[in-house]
């Protein structure tokens, strides 16, 4: 019995033992649960080509903007630009609160001291191709500047110059760039590489004033030498070069194409203008030269490209160009109406032919004076007056007029009217010629049976006269 109790009792102890023992852990995992986001959080971890690096208390920064911050203290560290070799990035973290940096800019400035970075500089480019790296844009911008004045001619004694520039045959930049230090040169090795020369081979045409001697001069040659390179050249005739003869030659020239460009003028004459001045009156296939214009004379002024001597372009460059005498433009009278083959002349009402200050000096019918009967008006005016057609049609009568007219115009308008002008001082049409209402077709005058300056018209219908005022519009 006493066994049996026994054994009860340690039956019971052994589960009291098991409970206590789930219970602490449960207790323990509550605490955990409980301790474990005071222990970590979500942070920000800043990640150098795929390993962390440190994590930075910033959850909502990107990595743009932490790479700006970094960029402006590595700026301020190396006094310029740079470019980091290696792959910065933030990512979102998981980490234990004792490992978070606080202070951003110590987390950056350590940074700073392990991250390698390549400057910026200026590169030289040729073509597209680099030739030299050199510290600064700045800096590669003057290396040219200094490479271009090696080749600018001094001005002659008088302080004159006809050089308009010197350039680069090629495309020659300055560019930005970032490299290691090892890789910039200095000022003075990036100008000797672009001053690097080579030997080439040029045909020289002769110009006035040339010699042999200074042929050989210019090019950096012997006169031996320009005999060898030309063999038919000898001591004999090299005294007798003619004007555009061809040498070769050859010379040592900058391998970047360096030229010259200088401001040459050649005498020329400057073409005659023409100047058109619109007859409103006239149509379109109407033209007469009032006066024939006169050329110019002027230096035209051409910009010429030399490399080494050798001439390789030349362009017009009007704006040196030296007017010696201006020309006088040709001034021709054009017609502005559409063509008469174009049109309907006739508009089939008759307008006043003369539009200046006049008066009617006769009316049509019988008249107290002289003989016969009056087919048409007279309206007086002064010599040389325009008249103006009355309506379109075609010119069927134009000059003398034994019949008492005198200098005369006819105009048939094409639908049964015919229009007369007599006594004119000049008539301006010829026979066949179509033309429209109100063009001039004669002058004023008193020629024929006539007692004074004055216009005598005529409207006829069907060649019988009407009395041109019951009719004129």
């Amino acid at each position: 019995m006493k066994e049996k109790n026994k054994t009860a009792k340690k039956q019971g102890s052994a589960k009291h033992r098991l409970m206590n023992f789930v219970l602490v852990l449960v207790l323990l995992a509550a605490g955990a649960a409980f301790l474990l986001p005071i222990i970590y959080t979500d942070t920000r971890a800043i990640v150098v080509d795929g390993k962390n690096f440190a994590f930075i208390r910033a959850k909502n920064m990107s990595t743009e903007e932490f790479n700006l911050l970094l960029q402006a203290k590595l700026k301020e560290r190396y006094g310029k630009n740079v470019e980091i070799n290696e792959n910065v990035e933030l990512k979102p973290a998981h980490a234990a609160k004792k490992d978070i940096s606080l202070n951003t800019d110590v987390v950056i400035a350590s940074l700073c001291d392990v991250l390698s970075v390549k400057g910026e500089c200026g590169a030289i480019k040729v073509n597209g191709k680099i030739i030299a790296i050199v510290k600064s844009i700045a800096e590669g911008e003057q290396v040219l500047e200094d490479v271009l004045a090696k080749y600018t001619p001094e001005p002659d004694e008088d302080g004159e110059s006809n050089v308009d520039g010197v350039e680069f045959v090629d495309d020659v930049v300055v560019e930005a760039y970032y490299a290691d230090d090892e890789e910039v040169l200095s000022s003075v090795q990036a100008y000797d590489r672009l001053t690097q020369t080579e030997e080439k081979s040029y045909v020289y045409t002769v110009k006035g004033g040339d010699s042999f001697n200074a042929i050989a001069g210019r090019f950096g040659l012997t006169e031996d030498e320009l005999m060898a390179l030309n063999p038919d050249i000898n001591e004999n005739n090299k005294a007798m070069l003619q004007i555009g003869q061809k040498l070769n030659v050859t010379s040592q020239v900058p391998v970047y194409g360096v030229c010259t460009v200088l401001i040459e003028t050649e005498r020329e004459t400057v073409p005659i203008p023409e100047e058109e001045i619109e007859n409103l009156s006239q149509y379109k296939s109407y033209r007469r030269v009032i006066s024939e214009g006169k050329a110019g004379e002027k230096m035209a002024a051409y910009k010429v490209y030399y490399e080494n001597g050798i001439e390789i372009k030349r362009e017009p460059d009007p704006s040196h160009d030296i007017i010696i005498t201006s020309p006088e433009p040709k001034k021709v009278e054009v017609g502005v109406l559409e063509n008469a083959d174009e049109v309907n002349a006739a508009v089939g009402e008759f307008a006043y032919p003369i539009y200046d200050s006049a008066y009617f000096s006769s009316g049509f019918g019988n008249r107290d004076y002289g003989s016969g009967r009056h087919f048409g008006i007279d309206i007086a005016c002064p010599s040389g007056t325009p008249v103006h057609a009355s309506d379109g049609g075609t010119v069927v009568n134009a000059g003398w007029n034994s019949g008492g007219y005198g200098n005369w115009v006819v105009i048939d308008h094409n639908n049964g009217f015919k229009t007369v002008y007599g006594h004119n001082s000049a008539v301006l049409v010829h026979v066949g010629e179509r033309v429209h209402q109100g063009q001039v077709v004669s002058l004023v005058g008193s020629t024929g049976d006539s007692t004074g300056n004055h216009l005598h018209f005529e409207i006829r219908l069907n060649n019988r006269p009407r009395n041109p005022l019951e009719l004129l519009a």
